[in-house]
């Protein structure tokens, strides 16, 4: 969020998109988590959902090798399907990454 970004183009899921998937990454997750995990996802989902109003391409920005991003991107065709986006991925290395410099000037419409 922290690249120049506005923050309004912005939802940080900062874990998986199902709470399936959070008990495939932690399966000893207590029961009093879990219900943690789905409170967290109404909240994103909410947000989305508001935030994806009027355009037509949501852009995930996941890292290369993280266990949680994969199972993001195994997850976006929910996105589409759920709100008639097209959803495209990009890859990033690091937040370092030259993308993440070119995707600021993008929305600072340079």
């Amino acid at each position: 969020m922290g690249a120049g970004v506005p923050r309004e183009r912005v939802i940080a899921i900062g874990g998986p998109l199902s709470a399936e998937d959070a008990k495939e990454l932690s399966p000893r997750l207590p029961e009093e988590a879990v219900r943690g995990v789905e409170a967290r996802l109404q909240s994103f989902w909410r947000e989305l959902e508001r935030k994806v109003r009027g355009i037509r391409t949501v852009l995930l920005i996941l890292e290369k090798s993280g266990r949680v991003d994969e199972l993001i991107a195994k997850r976006a065709s929910v996105i589409s399907e759920k709100f008639g986006v097209n959803v495209k991925i990009a890859y990033l290395s690091n937040l370092e990454d030259p993308c993440v410099d070119a995707l600021s000037r993008f929305f600072k419409g340079e």
